[in-house]
């Protein structure tokens, strides 16, 4: 079966109660219970408090067993239209002001703080995507040597410290938001 933590219970006290929790179908607090002991053991032998790092290394070495957990982790994904219309919002303003973010929490049926989150969770998406494709661009182009000066401005790119004008900055900006929402991914899952 599965080992039980020694606690101020006996063994087949907890037993008991993990098996009353089973037979009354309430598996997520049979799953929070196994946990506790395992966590109040492991602070027993510990001598302190544990910490995340210290629970998470508890659950590793005493997974649930399969009948409370099937071992898939659990995800929250938004509705597809919650998540159409946030990628409507993000394109107009990745950066939406609290008011904006209360509106498109009613109209999403999400929290204000769920709205934020995924805004901020999208944009480091996007930046690690623009990253990740400026990195194979940059491997892609001749070896990685550094071009000249006159290279760069015959590619059409300013040379360092020029002022470039803001609407070729705003239409590089757009270029790029554009290829980066191709490149990331639109499952839009928060774990």
């Amino acid at each position: 079966m599965f080992q039980l933590p020694i606690l101020n219970f006996s063994p087949q006290q907890v037993a008991g109660v993990c098996e009353t929790l089973e037979e009354s179908g309430d598996v997520e607090r049979q799953g929070r219970f196994l946990l506790e002991a395992h966590y109040q053991e492991a602070e027993k032998l510990r001598g302190r408090p544990l910490g995340p790092v210290d629970k998470y290394r508890v659950r590793k070495k005493f997974p649930l067993p399969r009948t409370i957990w099937d071992g898939e982790q659990k995800t929250h994904c938004f509705k597809e239209r919650t998540r159409h219309l946030l990628r409507e919002w993000y394109l107009q303003d990745p950066y939406p002001n609290p008011s904006k973010k209360r509106e498109l929490a009613q109209a999403t049926g999400l929290t204000p703080t769920q709205v934020g989150n995924w805004f901020k969770n999208r944009r480091q998406r996007d930046r690690a995507a623009a990253a990740k494709n400026r990195s194979v661009a940059k491997a892609g182009s001749g070896g990685g040597r550094r071009r000249g000066r006159a290279e760069e401005e015959s590619a059409g790119e300013p040379p360092l410290g020029a002022a470039a004008s803001p609407a070729a900055s705003l239409s590089s900006k757009a270029a790029a938001s554009s290829a980066i929402s191709i490149t990331s991914s639109d499952s839009e899952c928060d774990l």
